[in-house]
């Protein structure tokens, strides 16, 4: 487990990762739902900032999922441009991508999009609310060694 700027993890370990989890910074819209505060939450402004600096770590991410591996993708805001509009920015600049259908949680299925991604909502009862969507990375090309030199890097969390 590790936290580094997506663009140096896409440098130093392309393709060799099965998952890669990405919980991106959002306006977090849903920290009301929990009684916190989110101040501009709901500003177009925010929205538009946070979309962009999520594409740019997607679109980074990318690049380290080996062929066949996946990428979550996932927010706690319910803006439509940070959730399904983002999802389907990327899957339209990587077409080697494709969004995977979860059918657990199919009853959550976001009702903006035909995309496979699933919203939650704090009148549901399962929390404060949250978007999700699983894509896999359907390439046959090469996946990559880790190097073992990255692993001794500071701030690496061997699990």
């Amino acid at each position: 487990m590790l936290s580094l700027d997506s663009k140096i993890l896409a440098q130093e370990i392309p393709k060799t990762a099965q998952v890669v989890l990405v919980d991106a910074p959002c306006t977090g819209q849903s920290l009301i739902a929990k009684g916190g505060k989110a101040p501009g939450c709901f500003h177009p402004v925010a929205i538009n900032t946070n979309a962009n600096r999520q594409k740019r770590i997607l679109a980074n991410s990318a690049q380290l999922v080996a062929d066949q591996g996946y990428l979550a993708y996932m927010t706690c805001t319910y803006s439509p441009e940070e959730n399904e509009q983002v999802a389907a920015w990327f899957l339209d600049r990587f077409p080697q991508f494709q969004a995977v259908e979860i059918s657990h949680l199919c009853e959550y299925q976001s009702h903006l999009t035909s995309l496979p991604c699933y919203r939650l909502f704090p009148q549901q009862g399962l929390g404060s609310g949250a978007f999700t969507i699983l894509l896999q990375n359907l390439s046959n090309a090469s996946t990559q060694e880790l190097p073992a030199e990255f692993l001794e890097r500071p701030g690496i969390i061997h699990l």
